[in-house]
């Protein structure tokens, strides 16, 4: 299947809440872009009830991991 359009970099936010199929999809753009960065927090999963896996995101293989200590919220 060829992609419409090429992505240099992908921004995913809220990557907890992403479901399998979801993900199939975001891995798929992941796949030929230059760049990738992904944010979420496991402990804010909202849609469980729609099929979100946190473990999706934990699975992810990174070249570097950033984890924030505290919110600045």
């Amino acid at each position: 299947w060829e992609r419409p359009f090429a992505v240099k970099v992908l921004v995913a936010d809220e990557m907890q809440d992403n479901s399998p199929a979801l993900m199939k999809t975001l891995e798929y753009w992941m796949a030929s872009a230059e760049r990738v960065y992904v944010a979420g927090d496991v402990y804010q999963t909202l849609f469980s009830w729609s099929g979100a896996d946190p473990e999706l995101m934990l699975n992810l293989k990174a070249d570097e991991t950033i984890r924030l200590k505290q919110s600045h919220r």
